[in-house]
């Protein structure tokens, strides 16, 4: 569920990412610095996602049901039926909106440069 999550968000968010960066890069050559900076900031942030899901996000979702990590044995269904609990219980946790912060941020930078480079 975990991965499922990981690849989701990565996958709604890489597109516009993309779009705006290569755009921002294309239109914007004054801020090429930033803009460069802006991406390596947008991965860090994409990792940093990545670290609080696996570790905080996995390691949580069986405590208190005294669950070992043994997906091999369980069935599909049995396994997914736990974790979907565990995630309707946690609901969003604070750690993952300050991991995705830093990436919505990069993301209205880059907006807000091909706003100011295309209509102004």
């Amino acid at each position: 569920v975990a991965m499922d999550r990981l690849v989701a968000n990565l996958l709604e968010w890489v597109f516009f990412f993309a779009i705006l960066f290569w755009l921002a890069l294309a239109l914007c050559p004054e801020s090429e610095t930033m803009i460069i900076a802006s991406g390596w900031a947008y991965v860090a942030a994409r990792v940093l996602y990545v670290m609080i899901v696996m570790n905080g996000f996995v390691l949580r979702m069986h405590e208190g049901q005294q669950m070992q990590r043994r997906a091999h044995t369980l069935s599909l269904p049995a396994l997914s039926h736990h974790q979907g609990a565990a995630i309707r219980s946690f609901g969003v946790q604070p750690q993952i909106v300050l991991a995705t912060l830093p990436g919505y941020l990069v993301l209205l930078y880059l907006a807000y440069l091909l706003t100011v480079a295309v209509w102004l």
